[in-house]
């Protein structure tokens, strides 16, 4: 999409959410929980190219690695922002996405510094002080990261959502955290319309361990 259309869709899907979510306390209809359900998605799509485009940044220059990795994290806070705002629409679905994208962020971040080239003309022992300065910010981010991960993943199991974001969300935490996540594999039900809304039992649910 271009800028004027992506901006456009996401005005459309504010506007959308906003009058689901007040239809949704008002009057128990399901038509309202599925219009809240769609616009939190279209939402979470918009967002996502802006914040993958993100992560996927390096570190050009190393000598001027504090402007630029600043720019990076202005950036990244401003997306966080508009996900806070999505996470805190009323839509579990929607709200487990947008959690998963913010410690998704955090965890980009970390790489970004990580991957990071030595400055030119270093030491060996400068570039040893180097990197530990990075490690030292860098650490901080993945270890919020993996507790934004799992406030999703809780949040998920209580709200009985199982989603794409569910599964990912397995997959980061069983490498962050495995003696305390083992890596499972969600058999998704057939998809039905509004089935979201249905209750979800341990046989629905179809989780078995990965071997």
């Amino acid at each position: 999409l271009s800028s004027d259309r992506r901006e456009e869709a996401n005005r459309w899907a504010s506007l959308s959410l906003t009058r689901s979510k007040s239809l949704k306390g008002k009057i128990q209809n399901p038509f309202a929980f599925e219009g809240l359900r769609m616009a939190g998605a279209v939402q979470l799509e918009l967002l996502e190219g802006q914040s993958r485009t993100l992560v996927s940044k390096r570190i050009s220059n190393s000598n001027e690695i504090q402007v630029e990795f600043a720019q990076l994290r202005q950036q990244a806070q401003s997306l966080a922002q508009q996900y806070a705002q999505l996470a805190q629409a009323g839509q579990a679905e929607t709200s487990v996405g947008a959690l998963y994208r913010v410690a998704e962020l955090q965890e980009g971040l970390a790489n970004i510094l990580v991957q990071a080239p030595n400055p030119n003309g270093m030491s060996v022992s400068d570039v040893e002080t180097f990197r530990a300065r990075i490690e030292k910010i860098a650490l901080p981010l993945q270890e919020e990261a993996t507790k934004l991960y799992a406030q999703a993943l809780e949040k998920a199991h209580e709200a009985e959502v199982i989603s794409p974001y569910t599964q990912l969300l397995q997959e980061k935490l069983s490498v962050s955290r495995p003696d305390d996540y083992k890596k499972l594999v969600e058999v998704m039900p057939a998809p039905s319309y509004m089935s979201h809304e249905l209750p979800i039992n341990q046989e629905t649910k179809g989780i078995v361990e990965d071997e």
